[in-house]
C-alpha cells in the first residue's frame, strides 16, 4: 500500500503527502469510469494513477478480481474483503470507500476503528444484549424506525452485512466495552 510511504506496491515512487492514496480505475464504460475519475481526481487525498500494480487501490465494476485494497462499483463486495459501493451512491461516499479500502491490510478486515455517534454506540450496545429495534426505540425514546436509521449507518460503518457480523465487529473494536 502507498499511504504516503514512498513506495507502490514495494517498488519505489515518487513520495506521496501524508494520507494521499493511489487510485486505478478499472471500469469498463467510459462515461461510467469518466464521472468516477472526475469524483476522485477532485480530492486531494487521492492521486489517479493509470495502472492497477501501480495503485494502493483499485476501483472496479462487478466481476473483477477483488481483494482488500479493492472498491466495487455497482454491486455488493464479495465475502468481506472488498469495500462496495453503489451506482448511484454520493461522490463523498464513494471517495469514503476509497480511504476505508486504502487502510484494510492484506487480510481485508479494517483495523480502523470508524467514529460512531453516541447514539449509534448506545442503539448498537442495546442490540448486542439482544434486544429488538422496537425495544431499543423504547429505552432510547426513539421510533423503531430511528433505530434502524442508526444501525443501518453503523452496519456501513462497521462493514457488516447482517445482526452476527455487526455484534462481532463492534466487540473486535471495542464498542461493546464501557
Amino acid at each position: 500500500m502507498s499511504w504516503g510511504s514512498g513506495t507502490t506496491n514495494g517498488r519505489p515512487g515518487p513520495e506521496l503527502p501524508p494520507g494521499v492514496v493511489d487510485v486505478a480505475v478499472a471500469l469498463p464504460r467510459s462515461l461510467i469510469r469518466s464521472g468516477v475519475e472526475h469524483v476522485l481526481a477532485a480530492d486531494a487525498r487521492v492521486r489517479l494513477v493509470g495502472r492497477a500494480d501501480q495503485a494502493a487501490v483499485v476501483v472496479c465494476g462487478p466481476g473483477f478480481p477483488t481483494g482488500p485494497h479493492t472498491v466495487v462499483v455497482g454491486a455488493e463486495a464479495p465475502g468481506e474483503t472488498a469495500v462496495a459501493v453503489d451506482w448511484l451512491a454520493v461522490p463523498e461516499r464513494l471517495v469514503d470507500a476509497v480511504l476505508h479500502a486504502a487502510a484494510r491490510p492484506a487480510d481485508g478486515r479494517s483495523r480502523v476503528r470508524p467514529p460512531l455517534g453516541r447514539r449509534e454506540v448506545e442503539a448498537l450496545r442495546w442490540v448486542a444484549q439482544g434486544l429488538t429495534h422496537r425495544q431499543v426505540g423504547r429505552r432510547m425514546g426513539l421510533t423503531e424506525e430511528t433505530v434502524n436509521t442508526y444501525l443501518k449507518r453503523v452496519r456501513g460503518k462497521l462493514d457488516a452485512h447482517n445482526r452476527a457480523v455487526l455484534i462481532r465487529r463492534a466487540a473486535e473494536l471495542g464498542y461493546l466495552v464501557g
